[in-house]
């Protein structure tokens, strides 16, 4: 690996050739020093590195050593918030990398990754995400395959039977599998504190003075509503959740958790959209107004709203697809929509969804399968109630 490209309009690279052990297999070690200098006015820079191989699921640890030497980020870039010298890949996107170095200190920089393609490229940046001043040099660059303990400690990872946990930089990933109802009890085992405080906030959410009537209002008008209308696959399976969380110590308000608190959760955005759902349903009086003119003119305010594309073929660099998914929700109950389920069934594909916990279905809108199927989901308006539909956690 003997060249480097260079980003941005004002970088200085002082140390010309890198010059590496061997080009691939990996580990690649690349022996000589890089700076980036920033201009007074900021930059931000980035120097990337011929490709290298990589085979896609593998893990890799790319690592070196950063001096940095007044090195500070633009403090009003937010969202994305401005990196000072840090260690990329060019697959990563914007909110992949390793962890950020400035002021002036000496340290060293590693970050781990699943590879997502077999042909990528190391990235070293000045101001990643936005502007940056000062100078970073980087030394002792080293890309090579790692060990999943790298990665994820093993004594961060709990585990019920086959079924396991662990974080993951914000994330919590759970992996389940087997029959409906097994794998609803490794769920609710592994996840019962966090049940326990998202049964909590939802009720808290529905009516803050009196939580605890608000939910078993829910409740009602989930049994009501709902509870009949799911498919028996995943009865059992909300069943298990319940039984497993309960055997681990998840109540509501001094109660075990039952059977009925889990469909609840999971008929959460049913409830949330009853009424919206009911406006647009016709009646009788359906199509008459009686309002005056400046109030039809005042219209509705504008929401923030979920948001989905999927770009294929051309629109993409080299033409595989490429789908993102962004999610909005309340930011109380939203901070527990971080779980990562991987489930295993013993009849069906293998799946990966985004939900809450204790979620049989993502209501986050992002599901991929074993198949190659990739859901995601854009807002638009809302449809009629449908007294005869199914629940969205069933239909889905």
């Amino acid at each position: 690996m003997n060249q480097w490209q260079t980003m941005g309009a004002a970088m200085a690279l002082v140390a010309g050739v890198v010059q590496a052990a061997a080009p691939h297999p990996l580990p690649v070690v690349f022996r000589s020093g890089l700076k980036l200098s920033a201009p007074n006015e900021g930059g931000s820079l980035t120097l990337k590195s011929e490709p290298v191989k990589l085979e896609v699921g593998r893990l890799y640890k790319l690592t070196a050593k950063v001096k940095t030497t007044g090195v500070k980020v633009d403090p009003e870039a937010r969202y994305p918030t401005a990196l000072g010298a840090c260690l990329s890949m060019e697959s990563f996107p914007f909110t992949n990398a390793s962890a950020s170095a400035a002021a002036s200190q000496t340290q060293d920089l590693a970050v781990t990754f699943f590879a997502s393609k077999a042909t990528d490229r190391v990235q070293l940046n000045l101001g990643r995400n936005g502007k940056a001043w000062g100078k970073a040099e980087f030394s002792n660059i080293r890309l090579a395959t790692a060990d999943i303990t790298e990665h994820i400690p093993m004594e961060t990872v709990r585990w019920s039977q086959r079924a396991y946990r662990y974080e993951d930089r914000g994330w919590t990933v759970v992996h389940i599998e087997g029959e409906p109802y097994t794998r609803g009890c490794q769920f609710g085992e592994l996840m019962a504190e966090d049940i326990t405080r998202f049964l909590d906030k939802l009720a808290v959410s529905m009516d803050s003075k009196n939580p605890e009537g608000a939910w078993n209002q829910a409740r009602g008008q989930t049994d009501a509503l709902f509870l009949r209308k799911y498919d028996p696959e995943y009865l059992e399976e909300m069943k298990g959740i319940a039984d497993g969380a309960s055997a681990k110590g998840a109540t509501f308000k001094g109660r075990k958790i039952d059977l009925l608190d889990i469909v609840t959760a999971n008929s959460g955005i049913d409830l949330d959209y009853v009424q919206s759902a009911l406006r647009v349903t016709p009646n009788a009086l359906t199509g008459r107004t009686f309002t005056r003119m400046d109030e039809q003119a005042a219209g509705a305010p504008e929401r923030d709203k979920c948001s989905s594309f999927v770009a294929t073929k051309s629109a993409t660099p080299d033409g595989r697809p490429v789908m993102i998914q962004m999610f909005m929700w309340g930011a109380y109950t939203g901070l527990e929509w971080n779980v990562i389920v991987d489930v295993v069934p013993t009849k069906g594909q293998r799946l990966v969804y985004q939900t809450f916990p204790g979620g049989i279905s993502s209501g986050a809108d992002w599901y991929m399968n074993s198949a190659g199927m990739v859901i995601g989901e854009t807002t638009v308006g809302q449809t009629p109630w449908d007294p005869e539909g199914t629940p969205q956690a069933n239909r889905i």
